[in-house]
């Protein structure tokens, strides 16, 4: 299950409500479990170990940390799932797909800075919180800065493809005609040049605020989650 929520963000979202919906009956299991046990000592003398009460805590704190990083997740997961589609479509040089995920992709990045603002930090600790603020704003400049440089340069090429087609057409094209089509492969080139320093530059940059995402959730999880 969780390799097809990893596939979409309304899976991915069936999925942690799923998840946390199993660990409240566990917990609820467990306290039931404990009551009994006490009524059972009780009623009959005997003294039981905290062990089983310990245990229970334990298993409710770790459902809240859980459920903050969950929080976060989904709010990361929105905007890493619609990147992925984003890349798909400059891949494939759909420029309506590509504005289309683009327009989405500024859409919950925003939406997503909007929960952080009202989002309260678990036990006053800001690390994931902080993190994917940083990771939604480099979304959001993704959107807003890349994206139409993609669109701009997939435009450009198409343009110099189909003059390369009108061009190889005709057996004898005229002088401005290939000189205006000489032109237009200069410009394409300089622009792939640029376009390839800018694909790389986001490239690096999105690594970057993944990685410092994964970094504080694994880092999160790992100060909260009570240790044995």
């Amino acid at each position: 299950m969780q390799d097809v929520a990893e596939q979409s963000y309304d899976f991915m979202e069936a999925y942690i409500i799923a998840r946390d919906m199993v660990n409240e009956k566990i917990n609820t299991e467990i306290e039931k479990l404990n009551t009994n046990q006490k009524a059972f000592a009780n009623k009959y003398g005997i003294t039981i170990s905290e062990d089983q009460s310990e245990l229970g805590k334990k298993m409710a704190i770790s459902n809240e940390v859980f459920k903050h990083q969950s929080d976060m997740y989904l709010i990361f997961f929105k905007v890493y799932i619609t990147d992925i589609n984003l890349m798909k479509a400059i891949e494939k040089k759909d420029v309506g797909s590509i504005q289309q995920n683009a327009s989405s992709l500024e859409q919950y990045a925003l939406e997503g800075i909007d929960k952080i603002k009202t989002a309260k930090p678990y036990k006053n600790d800001p690390m994931l919180v902080n993190a994917t603020k940083k990771v939604l704003e480099f979304y959001k400049k993704e959107a807003l800065e890349f994206a139409p440089a993609a669109v701009d340069f997939v435009m450009l090429n198409q343009k110099t493809e189909d003059a390369k087609k009108a061009m190889d057409s005709k057996s004898a094209p005229s002088k401005d005609e290939v000189a205006a089509y000489n032109k237009l492969v200069a410009d394409v080139n300089k622009a792939l040049g640029n376009y390839n320093k800018l694909n790389t530059k986001f490239f690096n940059d999105k690594n970057a605020a993944i990685t410092a995402w994964n970094t504080a959730s694994d880092g999160f999880v790992t100060k909260h989650i009570p240790k044995d």
